[in-house]
């Protein structure tokens, strides 16, 4: 199992921070723009509610079923493939408070190719 695993720092109260992941169109603002990939369908963000993504690479596409699950309200939640190009993929979403405003965000995946 391969691991990325990235924390971040923003300006922002840890709630604010994750309450933004609830905000309509937020699925497509974490999507890069440089990346070919459409949201099929999307049902929002809940214990078991699914994104399905359209990945674009050259002329090969590929669909991807994510599954939300494993929320912790505030602090953390997962997506968790269901189908798509990766063997496994799981990836954890987590924000702590730092203080004075401030909050720790961390991606953690954990993936087979």
């Amino acid at each position: 199992m391969n691991t990325f695993k990235h924390t971040s720092t923003i300006p922002f109260d840890a709630s604010r921070v994750f309450d933004w992941h609830f905000q309509p169109g937020a699925i497509q603002r974490l999507i890069p723009a440089r990346d070919n990939v459409t949201v099929e369908r999307y049902d929002g963000l809940f214990e078991g509610s699914k994104a399905v993504l359209r990945l674009q690479v050259g002329p090969i596409s590929k669909r991807w079923v994510a599954l939300h699950t494993d929320f912790e309200s505030g602090v953390s939640f997962t997506d968790t493939q269901e189908k798509g190009p990766f063997k496994s993929w799981k990836h954890r979403h987590s924000v702590q408070p730092l203080g004075d405003g401030t909050s720790s965000y961390t991606d953690d995946i954990r993936y087979e190719l």
